[in-house]
């Protein structure tokens, strides 16, 4: 009989390739989920995208309350009013979530990207803040997040807060934010009109009356203040956690006279907080 000829067989796959192969495929046959990003704007230092899942081909539905509309210094008392602690090197420290200098732009990018938003977007922002140094160097810091509107609440993930970009990495893209996945030691601390959302997320009932002025966070003796828009902070004692540098006469002896009044007794402290904060109302939104 004649031998049967052999078969060539073609060159092997490294192990590892193979392993890699054989994952891909299992993704695939049970649906992978990918995830697909549209840039909304690229500006002031900030990066804002509208980001959906598909599976199989298709949008995985998410039920947000979008496109949503929201007044750009309501939300930026929102971001303002956050509060996290921060674990390095054992010692624990409070602080405001977002920097000051971010405040306002990452409002404004959030504010378009709501309004272009469809109920299955969420929103991610990428922020980075540069810190000069000797005048000529600079060091820069990233603040990303993810939020969205569900449930009648403003839900708002933090993933990174002034985290300082490597040298060697500053060329490189943005790590974006994943909400679940912990980056950073610290957790959000809710204040007035927050509840958890995680450990380093707040949902807010962004409608309330609270949010139509600057917020003040107390915590137990920790105490900080909100300063508004761009604003330095002044020199001396401020009123009330509010920048006077902000205000224009008419407004600053009004608040004056309120505080005369609140001293002398002639006012309670609630009817104080009222008047204040209809006064500092009145000023920003009329």
């Amino acid at each position: 009989m004649r031998a049967r000829p052999r078969r060539r067989r073609g060159p092997s796959l490294p192990p590892a390739v193979l392993a890699s192969l054989l994952a891909i495929a299992a993704l695939a046959s049970a649906g992978c989920t990918r995830i697909v990003k549209t840039e909304v704007s690229d500006r002031d230092g900030v990066v804002c995208e509208l980001r959906h899942r598909l599976q199989n081909g298709r949008v995985v539905a998410r039920g947000y309350q979008h496109p949503a509309a929201i007044a750009p210094q309501r939300l930026q008392y929102i971001l303002g009013a956050i509060d996290v602690e921060v674990t390095e090197d054992g010692r624990r420290t409070q602080h405001a979530a977002i920097h000051p200098e971010l405040l306002q732009p990452i409002a404004r990018a959030l504010v378009d990207a709501f309004e272009r938003a469809d109920p299955n977007q969420e929103v991610a922002v990428m922020a980075v803040r540069k810190q000069q140094r000797l005048g000529v160097f600079h060091r820069k810091y990233l603040t990303s997040l993810v939020a969205y509107f569900e449930d009648d609440r403003l839900y708002v993930l933090l993933s990174r807060i002034e985290w300082e970009i490597p040298k060697d990495r500053e060329g490189d893209k943005l790590p974006e934010p994943q909400p679940g996945e912990r980056q950073m030691a610290f957790r959000t601390i809710p204040t007035r009109k927050m509840t958890p959302a995680g450990t380093q997320g707040v949902a807010v009932r962004w409608r309330d009356a609270l949010f139509t002025a600057p917020v003040r966070a107390d915590h137990g003796d920790v105490e900080r203040r909100v300063i508004l828009m761009e604003s330095p902070l002044p020199e001396g004692e401020a009123t009330d956690g509010v920048d006077t540098l902000d205000l224009d006469a008419e407004t600053l002896r009004a608040l004056a006279d309120l505080k005369e009044a609140r001293k002398n007794g002639t006012i309670t402290e609630s009817e104080y907080r009222e008047r204040l904060e209809n006064l500092l109302c009145t000023y920003f939104f009329f």
